[in-house]
């Protein structure tokens, strides 16, 4: 039996980058958990810095984040991209109190950067979410495209 490397990677596949970010041969587009999910289990949110996903360096990842409000008076959302400390790249929004799966991230297209989010206060707020991976057309390339078929 083959292992992966053999089967699926692509032959340009650099020894120093995670399997998960080279493109495997004849695939385009994938869909995966966001990197931090464990278990694609929500990730419960507090006011400390949470990273939500770490983008592939190789692919464009279209990140999608829906927020849910367990607690019973609306709390602030606050979600960064590359900036861990919410100076740049970030913004606020307020999910109302006891609702659920409010769409805050629609699928925004990244490419090497880390997503980060905190609540307003601890054990509040769920973030549940995926991953659109759209893979180059050339690896060696980036002015072929991403995604969709090579036909």
């Amino acid at each position: 039996m083959a292992s992966f490397n053999e089967n699926l990677l692509n032959s340009s596949y650099d020894k120093g980058t995670r399997a998960v970010d080279s493109t495997p041969i004849g695939v385009r587009v994938a869909r995966f958990p966001l990197s931090e999910a464990k278990n694609n289990i929500p990730i419960s949110l507090t006011t400390g810095n949470q990273t939500m996903h770490v983008c592939s360096k190789t692919a464009l990842d279209e990140v999608y984040l829906w927020a849910a409000n367990i607690a019973s008076v609306a709390r602030d959302l606050y979600v960064s991209v590359d900036d861990s400390s919410y100076g740049t790249n970030s913004f606020v929004t307020t999910i109302d109190a006891k609702s659920g799966l409010v769409l805050v991230y629609p699928g925004v297209p990244h490419k090497g950067v880390k997503i980060h989010a905190k609540a307003s206060a601890n054990s509040s707020l769920l973030v549940y979410g995926f991953v659109q991976r759209q893979y180059p057309f050339n690896e060696s390339s980036a002015f072929t495209g991403y995604g969709g078929t090579s036909e």
